[in-house]
């Protein structure tokens, strides 16, 4: 997965995600889907309190097709927090556009370096974009529809 990523943000040894089991118990999650008894996909999330943050997914990208991985995983991964109480869920870095049709909001998140080195700072400054590219602007979807929508669509008769 981290090979294939467009943005290699972080990489997570096999004895993190045990820590992680072994710190958090019932508050950390492990989704994994399965072909043939093999791992096709997972996911790894961890709650503490109302909050869910969903850290790290990872998939055979040749099934996803077959069977929606990608979309399922997340699908579990989000009961899972709901059923535990969660009223906010992060839901990780990448996959902006994947995460906007499901209903999430994108919230920027901003660094500042200014090294006290101006040879340091003047060669950041120059390779700023190769160190942090940008990323693309992904459109909101409202996936959401209030009660008042509802009620007023032709032969609506129930209440969401």
């Amino acid at each position: 997965v981290f090979s294939r990523s467009e943005y290699k943000l972080e990489y997570y040894p096999a004895e993190f995600i045990r820590e992680l089991g072994r710190q958090f118990g019932d508050d950390a999650s492990l989704t994994c889907v399965y072909r043939n008894e093999k791992i096709a996909g997972f996911t790894l999330g961890i709650r503490r309190g109302s909050v869910y943050h969903n850290l790290y997914s990872g998939l055979n990208y040749e099934l996803n097709g077959e069977g929606d991985l990608y979309f399922n995983l997340f699908y579990r991964d989000l009961d899972f927090a709901w059923k535990r109480g969660a009223t906010e869920i992060h839901l990780g870095q990448t996959s902006d556009d994947f995460k906007a049709r499901l209903g999430s909001t994108i919230d920027p998140l901003y660094l500042y370096i200014r090294p006290l080195n101006g040879v340091i700072r003047c060669g950041m400054k120059r390779f700023r974009k190769l160190a942090l590219p940008a990323i693309a602007k992904v459109e909101p979807h409202d996936v959401f529809k209030s009660n008042e929508e509802t009620a007023t669509k032709k032969g609506a008769g129930l209440k969401v």
